[in-house]
Order: structure tokens, then sequence, then C-alpha cells
């Protein structure tokens, strides 16, 4: 499925994602992009609108992907309802009011959940390059079963095979 980003361009990350060690631990479950004051937020891939309403006096809006990936944007008034479909890059609302210590109207907060748990939003953006599927034996094999893994970035590039489960957060490059 490709995603592109909700604000920008420039996409200017504030402050970036930060997994809590628990669920009720401290950290930062999302980005925060850089924004201008009234700013047009669009959906970052086709999907269903769960939810757009208000939450602590922020305006929230959660979008449901066909993969699976639920994604969350505040502080924003919606022009969306729910059950409403929206296409990769329809506007959904406009930034309005405070997340965190931004300025007012200055920032998105824009996360990113599968199957409830959080990951970075930003390796939405990311480009593998070509995928190809190859078949499944229910195990890892090469440098996966060996324990090698390796860490796939927004900037590196690899060689061979990647393989990436999100639900288990794992990489890694077979040989």
């Amino acid at each position: 499925m490709a995603y592109s980003a909700p604000v920008g361009p420039p996409l200017v990350v504030l402050r970036a994602f930060d997994l809590p060690a628990g669920p009720y631990g401290a950290g930062h479950r999302g980005v925060d992009l850089a924004t201008s004051p009234d700013q047009a937020v669009l959906s970052a891939a086709a999907g269903l609108v769960r939810f757009s309403a208000t939450v602590a006096g922020r305006g929230v809006v959660v979008i449901e992907h066909a993969d699976g990936v639920r994604t969350e944007y505040e502080p924003v008034t919606g022009v969306v309802s729910p059950g409403q479909r929206v296409a990769r890059g329809q506007t959904i609302g406009r930034l309005w009011g405070r997340h965190g210590s931004c300025a007012p109207s200055r920032c998105l907060h824009w996360g990113a959940q599968l199957e409830g748990e959080y990951f970075d939003p930003m390796t939405l953006l990311a480009r593998l390059g070509p995928v190809r599927l190859l078949p499944w034996s229910g195990r890892p094999s090469g440098a996966l079963r060996a324990g090698v893994r390796a860490s796939v970035g927004l900037a590196q590039s690899l060689d061979g095979d990647v393989g990436v489960d999100l639900r288990r957060r794992e990489t890694g490059v077979a040989e």
C-alpha cells in the first residue's frame, strides 16, 4: 500500500517517535511534523474514517487502511465523518489547536498502529525498492535463521531480499 506524508513539503520532524517501555510508560507514540497555521491535513493513504471528533479539547481523526494500519492525526478540525471512505492525499481536516509543547497550530501529531501496537509512522514513507515474494515455509531462512538482523533505515539501501514483519517489528536480510 502506498503512503504519503500528511503535510508538507518540506516534511520536517519536530519530535521523533519514541516507543514507551510499557503500555503506560513515558514516550511519544507518533511524530510531530512542522506545519503552518490552518494548514490542510491529508490522508496518508486510502481508507475508512473510523473516528473524527474532539478528545480532551483537541480534534482527532483516525483512518483505517486496507493493510490493517490505522493512522491518527491531531490536533485537526475534521471535515470527514466516521464511515466515510477517503483517498490518499484527500483533505481530512485543517490543523487547529495545540499538541504537546508545539506552538498553537504549528505541528501535526501523526501516529500509526497495527493490531493495537504503535509504530513509527515515518516507516510508512520508506521506499524499500522492488519487492519480490518468496515461498514461505513458516520458518525464517538463511541469515534470519542464524539470528542476523539488519535495521532498515529510511536512507539505507540493501542488496538481496529484505523481510519485514510489522507485527513482530522484525526486519532482516536473507542470504
